[in-house]
């Protein structure tokens, strides 16, 4: 589990999952992205990235995140 302001966009080959940026929207010194991540019931994912290094609609990205900012528990077993 990761809180959504941990996730960043990357190259499409070095992330965990990859999408297509369906919207990117300029905000002063932010862009905010949608990404639609690969899959058939995909979620859409919005991003908070710096303007200069901003996604553009229609780009192939990666959706990372820094090891500190995620948190593993163990799956619930038994009935």
């Amino acid at each position: 589990m990761t809180a959504p302001a941990s996730l960043r966009a990357c190259v499409s080959d070095e992330g965990f999952c990859t999408g297509t940026v369906g919207t990117a929207t300029y905000v002063g010194t932010l862009v905010r992205a949608g990404v639609r991540i690969d899959g058939a019931d995909a979620p859409l994912l919005r991003l908070e990235v710096p303007a200069g290094r901003g996604p553009v609609a229609g780009e192939r990205v990666g959706i990372t995140a820094a090891p500190d900012d995620v948190n593993l528990f163990p799956t619930e077993q038994g009935g």
